[in-house]
């Protein structure tokens, strides 16, 4: 009977511990499928984040680019335009900077032919040379046919008017002319002026040499 009852002790014994065993694997094995569960799920969430940022990326990057493309395009298709229609002007008379700059010239000469102004005959002669030489560069440079020397001209061009219109604030500041005759024509010559500025840009960014290399370019200017 003792033995028996030590027997069953025993058996009771080995199943608890084996019991015990089980459990404890059992939440060993838990946790490790937990973990990889954990890692699995920890992956696919950041492959979604870059999947996620690659393609709204792509997206933004599409649409900025089409619209920078697009816009940059338009710019390049407005000025190669330009050029070609300056192209085609056989005369520079025919320029609108060039016609600009002759109205400036002809209100010079009203204003400095009134009695009070023409007598300060230095000043007169130095202000009439400056308007003059706004529209007699652009027409030298014109006619020398090269865009790099065109260029030149329209710059020797642009400083003198910026020569004019520090001369009209000189006569303004002497009384020779009034505040609405100073106005006008001091905004036209800084019109004139962009508008220079403008023209050089365009001829510093155009492949054209100018007429007299018309062989060596794809379209001659001279139709």
């Amino acid at each position: 009977m003792r033995f028996q009852l030590g027997n069953f002790s025993h058996s009771n014994t080995t199943r608890k511990f084996t019991y015990f065993i089980w459990v404890e694997q059992k939440k060993e094995q838990d946790f490790y499928d937990f973990g990889k569960y954990f890692i699995f799920v920890e992956a696919l969430f950041v492959f979604f984040v870059i999947f996620a940022e690659h393609h709204v990326m792509r997206f933004k990057g599409s649409k900025v680019q089409g619209f920078k493309g697009s816009k940059v395009q338009r710019f390049k298709s407005s000025r190669d335009q330009k050029i070609k229609n300056m192209a085609k002007v056989k005369s520079f008379e025919d320029l609108l900077i060039w016609q600009m700059a002759r109205e400036i010239n002809r209100q010079i000469y009203t204003y400095t032919r009134r009695e009070d102004f023409r007598y300060d005959t230095r000043f007169v002669q130095q202000i009439r040379a400056a308007a003059g030489s706004i529209m007699d560069n652009i027409a030298e440079g014109f006619e020398r046919t090269g865009n790099k020397e065109f260029r030149n001209f329209l710059y020797i061009s642009k400083g003198s008017c910026g020569e004019v219109r520090s001369q009209l604030v000189r006569a303004f500041d002497a009384g020779y002319l009034t505040k609405e005759e100073y106005d006008y024509i001091y905004i036209e010559t800084k019109k004139l002026g962009a508008s220079i500025m403008k023209f050089i840009v365009a001829l510093q960014d155009s492949e054209y040499k100018g007429a007299k290399y018309a062989s060596e370019d794809l379209e001659p200017l001279n139709h």
